[in-house]
């Protein structure tokens, strides 16, 4: 069990990190807007349509 769940943690975050890769990639972000840039409203809006 505790395997499952680590390994579906480590499944989530490489998932998720991957995910923000190409969000940044696609919206071509400099790091100085990178800087002042919040990622909440990125995150609120993709989760309700996770749950539907």
């Amino acid at each position: 069990m505790r395997n499952s769940v680590i390994q579906c943690f480590d499944f989530s975050y490489e998932l998720s990190w991957k995910m923000l890769k190409r969000y940044l990639e696609a919206t071509q972000a400099s790091p100085a807007a990178l800087d002042t840039a919040s990622f909440q409203n990125l995150i609120y809006g993709w989760l309700p349509r996770s749950l539907a």
